[in-house]
Order: structure tokens, then C-alpha cells, then sequence
């Protein structure tokens, strides 16, 4: 079928972030797995569809970028490979998604060098195809989470956020 637009998004974020569990809920896709430790489930990179009226939105599903099958640089090129593969047929990323668990305090270390790698890679002038998503609110403490919220949004995000990357809840 020919669709009016494919929308294209690789979901990115460290191991236990919530980004199968984001996907599956999008979709509408029951989980194949979940993850009850910080051990990645998410091996390959992984395209799920989901149809809307006349477009189709594909949602890219990426091993953690501290996977402890995988280094940092090889999901990246797992990630790339993959995107190059579809750009040769035509189809362009519509944007990233970075996920992060808002139960987390605060990112420090491999966690803190993810959100650093994703800047990077976009960089500010593609700030505005970056939405940063804080999952597993369902699970926190409400007040402990808004001060988390504000600490990474005037923190680590400031400088993308304040280029155009978008912010967004996700119960």
C-alpha cells in the first residue's frame, strides 16, 4: 500500500528506560519480553509499524546503549547500519526518541554519555527532531519524579530542549 507520509522513529535510550515497553504501547503490540532487571531484551534493531488513517509510523527499536550484550558503538552502528540500509531505499528518519527512566535521580556515567551521544549525533540543528520522553511514571513517587523532571530539564537536557528537542511524559 502507498501511504500519504511514513513517519520514522528510532527509539534510543539506556538499558531499563522503558523503550520496548514505549513501542509495544504505541503499537498496540503485546511485549514479546520485559525486562525485570537492567539486562537488555533488545538484541537487534527492530522496526514496528503502526497505521493511522493514511500514514504509517515506524518505531525503531534499539538494543540500550549500555546493553551488556553490546558497546555503545556497536548498538550505534547496529542503529546506522540499519538507517543507512532504509535511507537507500528513499525512506528518511522522521526523528529520535531518547527515552528515560524518571525514577533515575539523576545520569551519571554510561547513562549521562547516552543523552551526550544522542546530542552529538543530532546536534542543535536538528535539535527539533529530538523528543526526550520520561517513562514509568506509573512506578514512581510523583513528587520525587517532578524534582527529577526539573533537575534533568534545567541539567543534561537544557541545551537541546532549548534548541527545539521537545519534552514529553509518558504514563
Amino acid at each position: 500500500s502507498t501511504y500519504i507520509s511514513n513517519l520514522l522513529f528510532s527509539v534510543l535510550g539506556t538499558t531499563g528506560s522503558g523503550m520496548s515497553n514505549f513501542i509495544n504501547k504505541l503499537t498496540g503490540m503485546r511485549p514479546e519480553t520485559r525486562s525485570q532487571e537492567l539486562i537488555s531484551c533488545t538484541r537487534d534493531v527492530t522496526p514496528y509499524a503502526y497505521y493511522h488513517g493514511d500514514q504509517r509510523f515506524v518505531f525503531v527499536d534499539t538494543p540500550g546503549l549500555d546493553s551488556a550484550h553490546s558497546s555503545q558503538r556497536a548498538v550505534l552502528k547496529k542503529t546506522e547500519d540499519w538507517l543507512a540500509t532504509i535511507y537507500r531505499k528513499s525512506i528518511k528518519p522522521t526523528g529520535v526518541i531518547y527515552t528515560h527512566c524518571i525514577s533515575e535521580a539523576h545520569e551519571s556515567g554510561t547513562k549521562s554519555n547516552s543523552f551526550r551521544l544522542i546530542s552529538d549525533m543530532c546536534g542543535h540543528e536538528a535539535a527539533d527532531r529530538v523528543q526526550v520522553v520520561t517513562t514509568m511514571w506509573d512506578e514512581a513517587d510523583v513528587a520525587f519524579a517532578e524534582t527529577v523532571e526539573m533537575t534533568m530539564k534545567f541539567g543534561p537536557w537544557k541545551s537541546m530542549l532549548d534548541a527545539g528537542a521537545r519534552y514529553a511524559r509518558f504514563h
